[in-house]
């Protein structure tokens, strides 16, 4: 799960819902896709990764509002919400990655990875878009704390892929 290759033919940025979602779609339609999804977090599920969880947090939405139509929320995690309650976000997260792992999803997925540009180029041979990216720092289970200011690109090193498409 750690290692970015130089080039991919679909980067998808974020491993949120809407990240999840495109990848597991564009996969089910041409299952032989070479995907890489990276995000910047140490857990998938954008706003619901595990660690921006706390106690109490909810979402908006009530149990039958927030799920995929191929992957019931009860059915993946049963007992944790009754009909009326709002989601928790512990709930949340582990949806979405119980939906991550159903649809394999977790093997495409680099964590602690910041995409810090994507430039488009017009004529290149491996692709559509040359991206620069801080991997996460080898052997940490916080990339934050390691790297230290990550929104500086100067004080940390970059790797550069290549992409055809991004989403």
């Amino acid at each position: 799960m750690d290692d970015i290759p130089d080039h991919t033919d679909v980067l998808v940025i974020g491993a949120g819902i809407q990240g999840l979602v495109a990848a597991k779609t564009l996969l089910q339609l041409s299952p032989h896709t070479d995907l890489l999804i990276l995000d910047s977090q140490h857990s998938i599920g954008g706003v619901w990764a595990k660690e921006n969880c706390y106690t109490d947090l909810k979402t908006n939405n009530q149990l039958g509002t927030f799920e995929f139509t191929d992957y019931d929320l009860a059915e993946a995690c049963p007992g944790k919400v009754r009909k009326g309650e709002h989601i928790p976000g512990e709930v949340a997260h582990d949806y979405l990655y119980k939906y991550a792992e159903k649809f394999k999803l977790l093997e495409r997925v680099r964590l602690g990875c910041k995409v810090l540009t994507a430039e488009h180029l017009l004529d290149h041979k491996n692709g559509g878009w040359q991206v620069s990216v801080i991997p996460k720092p080898a052997g940490t289970a916080n990339p934050k704390a390691d790297v230290g200011d990550i929104s500086t690109p100067s004080s940390t090193p970059t790797i550069t892929l290549t992409a055809s498409r991004i989403l």
